[in-house]
């Protein structure tokens, strides 16, 4: 499940960037995930719950040495914290002037859709344009008012 090792990234950025702002609470993340990066929305819901609460897991080399998000303190900021996650479809741009989606096939081998990365017109290796993402697109914080002298 490499959902936690990437939530724990996500909130390891998350975290640093409520605290270089002053914030006292994190209350959404929105997130931007392409569909190439074959992140579960499920498992990162599940991976973002368990992190934010401060569950600390049982192998700490899974954890970010310099940001440990099960810390109390980490968790604090989080308890209250949303998590909205957008899938965002995968585009493809080849040189025979094709852009669009790629082809998905299913296979009894694999026991599920995946995709296929040839261009659908030419058959050609295309570039992928979109899909492949993993975006912090957004982060809504509570700061305390700034006293003014």
């Amino acid at each position: 499940m490499h959902e936690l090792s990437v939530m724990n990234q996500i909130l390891g950025s998350v975290i640093a960037e409520a605290e270089k702002n002053g914030a006292t609470e994190v209350t959404k993340i929105f997130l931007e995930i392409g569909e190439l990066t074959f992140l579960g929305e499920e498992q990162l819901g599940f991976a973002f719950d368990v992190l934010k609460n401060g569950v600390l897991l049982e192998n700490p080399s899974l954890m970010n040495p310099n940001r440990n998000c099960g810390s109390s303190a980490s968790s604090s900021i989080l308890k209250n914290a949303e998590l909205i996650v957008k899938k965002k479809k995968a585009a493809i741009q080849c040189v025979c002037g094709y852009e669009g989606d790629l082809k998905y096939s299913e296979t009894p081998d694999f026991h599920q859709i995946f995709p296929l990365i040839s261009c659908p017109v030419c058959n050609a290796v295309p570039n992928i344009t979109t899909g492949k993402e993993c975006i912090i697109r957004n982060i809504t914080m509570e700061v305390p008012d700034v006293q003014v002298s």
